[in-house]
């Protein structure tokens, strides 16, 4: 993952979160943050990208300057 911090000055903890927040829709969101709930405590939808998304995906991938980074962000 691309970022400005050392790699020595980051930790991740994941944890398994699966059955426990449901995905909410953006403005379902927006209503919570609105109320006052932490943007942290919420997740979104996730939707499955375009075919014409993942064709300019591996486009990309094709171009050699793009896939060096795509590559150093993984």
């Amino acid at each position: 993952m691309r970022s400005s911090y050392r790699a020595k000055d980051v930790t991740l903890l994941l944890k398994d979160i699966t059955g426990m927040v449901k995905p909410q829709s953006t403005q379902e969101r927006e209503a919570r943050i609105q109320a006052g709930v932490h943007y942290c405590e919420m997740l979104p939808i996730e939707y499955a990208p375009t075919q014409a998304y993942m064709a300019a995906y591996e486009d990309a991938l094709r171009q050699k300057r793009y896939a060096v980074i795509i590559a150093s962000n993984t």
